[in-house]
């Protein structure tokens, strides 16, 4: 079994063609990014990563530097075999704050010029295994708020296709 690095970002479509940065307006209407495994291939994910860059600091009860956090928040669902798991718990992604207890190895780098940025690796694997999805499985993050405050927002899976 061939083991092939695995980079990419969640999209509307969920196989790479689709929008890739999250930073629309999806309150009236809720929008899903995800990635979808493709018939023939087998996704072994270790590592779900959040970045995001505003124009303006980040505050700790903001969403990157939408001041208050979202109303709605994010949450990440599994589909596999038609049955649906709730991720993290099941709880939505509203703040810094709360996107940092998930993520303590969440990292700001200090770039020169107006602006912030974050980036949060979350372990979605268990026990140092990855979380493995099978062809017509995928992984996906529903948004329900206005994220156009935001410069960019994107989700982006690590692991490996086999």
């Amino acid at each position: 079994m061939a083991l092939f690095p695995l980079y990419r970002y969640l999209d509307t479509v969920g196989d790479g063609s689709g929008i890739k940065n999250a930073n629309g307006d999806y309150s009236a209407t809720p929008q899903t990014f995800k990635i979808i495994c493709p018939p023939g291939k087998g996704y072994r994910l270790g590592t779900f990563l959040v970045h995001l860059q505003g124009n303006t600091s980040f505050p700790l009860n903001g969403y990157a530097n939408i001041p208050g956090g979202l109303i709605n928040g994010w949450t990440m669902q599994l589909f596999t075999n038609g049955v649906v798991t709730q991720m993290l718990d099941g709880e939505p992604i509203k703040t810094n704050s709360s996107l940092e207890r998930l993520s303590p190895a969440i990292s700001r780098p200090a770039f020169s010029g107006a602006g912030d940025a974050l980036a949060a690796p979350i372990s979605i694997g268990q026990f140092e295994l990855p979380l493995y999805i099978d062809p017509g499985d995928y992984l996906q993050i529903t948004l329900n708020d206005d994220f156009t405050g935001l410069t960019s927002q994107h989700f982006i899976v690590q692991g490996f296709s086999i």
